[in-house]
């Protein structure tokens, strides 16, 4: 690149619009996200390139000299050049490849993860040194001591060398990377001992086994080949064959002592196809004779035959599995969303936070899951506890620009609600701790380590976890406090009612980051997602009851959650028949008493719809545990009709109605409907609030 000048100590020049269009046409980011990234490597850095050192310091804990295992790593594959800097393009060109790249790239870097960067074969003491260090790293910052055999690395090993050289190189690397997946997470290898429970060993299923069939099968003919195909050789000695329909009695007995070889498909034709080799046993059998030189033509144009076969079966199962694959992909938890919100990465100033808040959750999570008596009637203490975690046991003389502590609040409580609603503490754990986070380097993919990040009109910013079904949001001081004050009749509120429809919390915290002589506290909370499986959400909409300023500009965002006035432009009704309609209004009619007792207002109800195509059958529950009825159809409520599913949930409980809002209801009552306002008195927001939603529910 023209701009790019490694090494020098000038100030960065502004990338201009063609700089942006060349780069944008280089690499699969539009102007915008280039300029997002380029804002990223300039906090990195002051000058054109940036070094290891840098690099480790915007890693935060991740680069610590004790904890600088992947952070080594990943700089030495963004430096393509080797001179121990990492230019603009070099690093943009790592990031292309994260985001956006297809398997080949992915399972490329991946590869490069291992040999630092180079494309040389990779050596067990390599790939054994990778998963060690992978497993130190772990045990540093979470303070585990996992412990794993020898053997289980091995094993890996020996099923990625395919050729069985004690090396593994790129091709069988790819190969392994796309037709046996479960070998790649490799960190289950390394954190598995740590959830104390047994895991069962996974099972390939039809697919995989056929596949593997194919593959024996396809190494079977190619040696075949080679044995038939010798160099030229001018004898031609006589052999003896059995005759064609004795061959063919042979090959369906063949064929009935081993049904498994091969899947039965019309591409084989009626006939099975046998590779083993057969000989006459009996003398007085009427012999053919060929050639060696006709034999070999012969059969290698059979071998060639049934190898083309072979492969055209191997390319329809993976069309089938690429397809699924995209089918998965298409509707992971909101894929729309995932376009609008920026997403955090290495140079964010939220970097650090982020990591330290999933740290501090995996620490918090374990030591109260590992206390919890299972007793459901909670001591008075219980609510007013406070437990203390360091994030990072530093050692002795380490020296880090800021140090984090991190408080948890309530972790019975919290631990008894995630329980309530059958979350695992090793499931909770595994979405919002560093275990994804780390799975994601080693496979190859980024989505698990960045989340989704955006900002509210408050300026408080949700985080997402990778997988859709948490949301870590801050909160003002005021908030906080409100919630603490209100968490034994919210606990008690969801025994009670657990069918409720209001935002379930499940985990209240703290981090404090020190930096020289100052201190700053966050506060946030950790809530269940209202949207948190596997559908695309076609349409949103976030619905209080009032008119005034509830409406969306139409040029914003499809993936917003459009207001009360767009809502009934559309002439839409919730369409859940009489006897549900009936049971929904009486949910939500508890959950306004709930908050109407605690003076909270400005909640809204939130839906999100996503159109089915043809006849539905939701997935059956994988555990007979209890489901709240909003949640019943595989996570939503499926319209009367079946052409739609309704993911609904009551949000935005946090707002109390004290002097501030009451001066707010008073200004805004003098100049508008008193109707039509958000901000009105409890009772009245409650009683508006389910007279709306009685009116747009059918």
């Amino acid at each position: 690149m023209a701009w790019c000048v490694r090494g020098c100590g000038a100030s960065k020049p502004p990338l201009s619009s063609l700089h942006l269009a060349t780069l944008s046409k280089q690499f699969r980011f539009s102007p915008q996200e280039i300029l997002l990234y380029r804002k990223r490597f300039e906090h990195m850095t002051k000058t054109e390139t940036f070094t290891l050192a840098q690099f480790r310091e915007n890693m935060g804990l991740l680069g610590l000299e004790s904890t600088s295992i992947l952070a080594d790593r990943i700089f030495a594959v963004m430096d393509r050049s080797g001179n121990g800097r990492v230019a603009f393009d070099e690093y943009l060109l790592y990031m292309d490849v994260l985001t956006q790249g297809s398997e080949d790239e992915k399972a490329e870097l991946s590869y490069k993860l291992i040999t630092k960067g180079l494309l040389e074969p990779i050596t067990y003491e390599q790939f054994a040194d990778m998963i060690i260090s992978i497993w130190k790293l772990y045990n540093t910052i979470t303070g585990s001591r996992v412990i794993d055999s020898e053997r289980s690395i091995q094993t890996i090993f020996e099923q990625l060398d395919l050729n069985h050289d004690h090396v593994v190189d790129m091709r069988e690397y790819k190969h392994s990377w796309k037709h046996n997946k479960q070998l790649f997470e490799w960190f289950e290898v390394i954190s598995g001992g740590v959830t104390n429970s047994p895991r069962a060993e996974k099972k390939l299923d039809e697919k995989e086994i056929v596949l593997r069939q194919l593959e024996d099968l396809e190494r079977e003919v190619e040696e075949c080949l080679e044995l038939v195909d010798p160099p030229d050789s001018r004898s031609e000695p006589e052999i003896t064959v059995l005759p064609v329909d004795i061959a063919e009695e042979e090959d369906s007995l063949w064929a009935a002592d081993y049904p498994s070889a091969l899947p039965e498909c019309s591409l084989l034709g009626n006939q099975p196809v046998v590779t083993a080799s057969r000989r006459s046993v009996d003398p007085g059998l009427p012999v053919l004779t060929e050639t060696a030189d006709l034999r070999s033509r012969n059969l290698s144009g059979k071998l060639h035959s049934v190898l083309s076969k072979v492969e055209a079966i191997r390319m329809l199962l993976q069309d089938e599995e690429a397809r699924a694959e995209y089918q998965r992909s298409s509707s992971s938890p909101n894929p729309r969303l995932r376009k609008s919100v920026s997403t955090i990465s290495w140079g964010d100033e939220n970097w650090n936070l982020i990591v330290n808040m999933m740290l501090g959750i995996q620490k918090a999570v374990r030591s109260a899951s590992s206390a919890d008596t299972g007793r459901i009637d909670l001591a008075e203490d219980c609510f007013e506890q406070k437990c203390k975690h360091a994030v990072l046991q530093l050692p002795r003389g380490a020296n880090t620009e800021k140090i984090y502590e991190f408080k948890d609040y309530s972790p019975a409580v919290f631990e008894r609600l995630r329980r309530m609603y059958a979350i695992q503490a090793q499931d909770y754990v595994k979405s919002l701790g560093v275990d994804k986070m780390l799975e994601s380097w080693l496979q190859g993919r980024f989505s698990s380590l960045e989340g989704l990040c955006s900002s509210g009109k408050s300026g408080s910013f949700f985080f997402y976890s990778e997988d859709g079904k948490y949301m870590l949001k801050t909160l003002p001081k005021e908030e906080f406090q409100l919630f603490r004050r209100m968490l034994k009749s919210y606990y008690a509120y969801l025994l009670k009612c657990p069918n409720s429809l209001i935002t379930r919390i499940y985990g209240l915290h703290q981090i404090l980051s020190r930096r020289k002589l100052r201190t700053t506290h966050l506060y946030f909370i950790v809530m269940g997602n209202v949207f948190s499986k596997s559908y695309e959400i076609h349409s949103r909409y976030d619905l209080k009851g009032s008119r005034i300023g509830r409406s969306t500009e139409k040029a914003v965002d499809q993936d917003v959650a459009r207001k009360d006035l767009d809502f009934e432009e559309t002439g839409m009704k919730i369409q859940l028949g009489s006897e549900r309609r009936v049971q929904l209004i009486s949910i939500v009619e508890e959950d306004c008493r709930f908050l109407q007792a605690n003076n909270i207002i400005d909640y809204s109800i939130l839906i999100g719809i996503h159109g089915l195509k043809g006849f539905w059958t939701p997935p059956k529950p994988t555990n007979p545990s209890f489901v709240p009825f909003t949640e019943e159809n595989d996570g939503g409520l499926v319209s009367s009709d079946g052409t739609m599913l309704y993911f609904i949930g009551i949000i935005d409980i946090l707002t109390f109605y004290g002097g501030r809002k009451k001066l707010e209801h008073a200004a805004k009552s003098m100049i508008y409907d008193n109707d039509g306002i958000s901000c009105v008195p409890p009772k009245q927001y409650a009683e508006r609030f389910l007279a709306y939603l009685a009116s747009v529910v059918e």
